[in-house]
């Protein structure tokens, strides 16, 4: 949340512990399927109508953070900016 700052934009996750009532939802179906059935995964992406994702790389184990980067190429995702291991993209 501290970085939002820097843009201000709407954070899909919500701010200091107040999220979207549709925020649960879309995480456990994002979390549930994103390798295993990836375009019922993006459904919550398109819902939420978000135009940018961040994926820290970093904090995933045996190289899931580069598989969900490329899960975002796959769907349409444009890399605007690397940081360490964190990704930004673009979306539509």
């Amino acid at each position: 949340m501290f970085y939002s700052t820097l843009h201000w934009k709407r954070l899909v996750n919500g701010y200091s512990g107040g999220a979207p009532a549709q925020h649960s939802l879309w995480a456990e179906r994002f979390g549930r399927c994103i390798l295993d059935r990836p375009q019922p995964a993006w459904q919550p992406v398109v819902e939420s109508r978000a135009t940018h994702i961040v994926v820290h790389e970093g904090s995933y184990l045996e190289g899931r953070g580069r598989q969900i980067s490329d899960w975002v190429c796959a769907h349409g995702g444009r890399e605007l900016a690397v940081f360490g291991s964190d990704r930004v993209f673009s979306v539509d």
